[in-house]
């Protein structure tokens, strides 16, 4: 069954397996869940009639969430991390328990408000670079 973007939730912190607890930083009005990419090198060798490759590091990808500003102490500590180092970060995907929930360490490298019209919203946009394996598991 396809999994379902909406009420997906980003988490800061959180402890056990699966992780529970940390804080909520937003509610999924728009995230976009890590695409894990291979490095492959090239290795041809001069008696080869064809190209030959082998794969190197993979690269988890990044973690782009986008939703309303609310100043919430999740959103106001994730802003606080630009800058710093690595931390434990989780995204239950909605549906709650049997679900997935990917389990991540990241740095955040980008955080901003985006501007809003007199009717509009202010939103802020986090930006999470994974560093090292994500854990899929299934959520408690």
């Amino acid at each position: 069954m396809a999994q379902k973007a909406f009420a997906s939730k980003l988490y800061r912190g959180g402890s056990g397996t699966p992780k529970t607890g940390g804080q909520v930083i937003e509610t999924g009005v728009d995230v976009t869940l890590p695409e894990a990419l291979s490095e492959a090198v090239e290795v041809t060798s001069h008696d080869s009639t064809r190209g030959e490759h082998i794969n190197t590091y993979v690269d988890e990808g990044e973690v782009v969430v986008t939703g309303p500003y609310t100043a919430a102490t999740g959103q106001e500590l994730a802003r606080g991390d630009l800058g710093g180092v690595a931390g434990g970060w989780y995204i239950n995907l909605a549906g709650g328990s049997g679900q997935k929930q990917l389990d991540f360490s990241a740095i955040v490298t980008g955080f901003g408000l985006t501007p809003a019209g007199l009717r509009d919203f202010v939103g802020f946009t986090l930006t999470l670079k994974i560093t090292g394996v994500v854990t899929w598991t299934n959520q408690s």
